[in-house]
């Protein structure tokens, strides 16, 4: 069953991302025109084209991954020494890491940095990263664990103290896997992008666990920062980004893999369905 929600959930992301969509509005435009349905197909490329416009000019994906990313605050460290750090992979890039010998990573990096910073500060606590291919073409879980080894290396970790969980391909796996191998009643530090940090949590807690969110690798601007300005890559790739942490929100829910469908500091059980 995990196999299947895994193939759905990438396939069906392909049909329904913002991306698709204009791809989807482009074909089915040309279509018309070469029917002679003219009239449809101006006004679906008049539709198209005002709807470029509009996310070109304003950070509309801003707005969006910004109530992700201000979900859960980073706590304040104390002198408790956590049993373990849960670093959340997807930061790395595979296929450049493959082609060129080395460890690459993305822009999620902070992720890595973050972690290798607070092993430094706790050097007795394990640091676990979790996840292995999220491809559905490219499935060496084994390649991607070589490439967290590499980058914790470069970030000056010794390697006895880096824990590779090489299985899971999205959160709900990560979750799983994490939730066999770490005892139930530790108090471990969940380091993971900002935005995506109500999934993992509500993944967590749905395995039962109880993990402390870091959030790290901000991506969005305030809004005293956040104006007009023509930056229509830049605009679409947070829309994109947006669009699938929260949609990916709702599937954990109604699938049974989160217990709430926006999770919030605290227990869920008083949180459940809310949404501020």
């Amino acid at each position: 069953m995990q196999a299947d929600f895994f193939t759905l959930s990438k396939i069906g992301w392909m049909l329904v991302s913002p991306t698709a969509w204009i791809v989807w509005g482009v074909v089915l435009a040309t279509i018309f025109l070469l029917v002679g349905w003219i009239r449809t197909a101006k006004v679906g490329l008049c539709g198209l084209s005002l709807l470029l416009v509009l996310t070109s000019f304003y950070p509309w994906g801003d707005m969006l991954l910004g109530k992700l990313e201000n979900r859960f605050a980073a706590p304040a460290l104390t002198e408790q020494i956590p049993d373990a750090l849960i670093v959340l992979g997807g930061a790395e890039d595979m296929t450049v890491s493959l082609s060129h010998s080395g460890a690459e990573v993305g822009e999620a990096a902070e992720r890595y940095l973050v972690a290798a910073q607070l092993a430094r500060t706790f050097p007795e606590t394990p640091v676990w990263v979790s996840g292995g291919s999220a491809a559905l073409t490219m499935t060496d879980h084994a390649q991607v664990a070589a490439i967290h080894r590499r980058v914790m290396q470069v970030a000056g970790l010794p390697a006895e103290q880096v824990r590779i969980e090489q299985q899971s391909r999205n959160t709900a796996e990560n979750m799983q896997n994490l939730s066999q191998v770490l005892p139930r009643d530790g108090y471990y530090l969940l380091i993971t992008s900002a935005f995506h940090m109500p999934r993992a949590i509500g993944a967590a807690r749905q395995q039962g666990l109880k993990l402390t969110p870091y959030p790290v690798d901000y991506r969005t601007e305030s809004g005293a920062y956040r104006k007009l300005r023509f930056q229509p890559l830049s605009n679409w790739k947070n829309l994109e980004l947006a669009c699938r942490e929260w949609l990916g929100l709702v599937v954990y829910y109604l699938t049974g893999k989160s217990p709430s469908i926006f999770p919030a500091p605290g227990n869920d059980a008083d949180a459940k369905g809310d949404m501020r």
